[in-house]
């Protein structure tokens, strides 16, 4: 039977840090503490199953290539979103044009008279 390895229990020391303000920030604080402390546990063999499994699955090449779709996915509808609002503004700019060569053209502007 093989030696166990001693793990030394030593107090996790915190760096000081300031409480973030606006609670997506605090968020992120928080998340970077577990991500320091899971990966300790990592290191000195203590990491329970579930840990050790998301990373692993974090690492994956599944993983990778959904992550991949997801900024695609994102990319296109940002595009989307761009073409939209260009679009918004031809229209916009069309109406205008339309209005101001009535006006030079002698018709009556009924939108402003009423």
């Amino acid at each position: 039977m093989g030696r166990k390895r001693l793990v030394e229990e030593k107090p996790i020391e915190l760096e000081p840090i300031h409480r973030a303000i606006d609670p997506e920030s605090r968020e992120k604080q928080l998340i970077a503490l577990s991500y320091n402390l899971v990966e300790k546990r990592l290191r000195d063999g203590s990491a329970s199953a579930q840990e050790t499994v998301h990373f692993l699955k974090l690492g994956s090449m599944e993983k990778q290539l959904e992550l991949e779709k997801l900024r695609n996915e994102n990319a296109l509808l940002n595009k989307k979103v761009e073409a939209l609002d260009s679009q918004m503004k031809t229209d916009s700019m069309y109406a205008e044009a339309i209005a101001a060569m009535k006006i030079y053209s002698g018709q009556r502007d009924d939108d402003a008279n009423e």
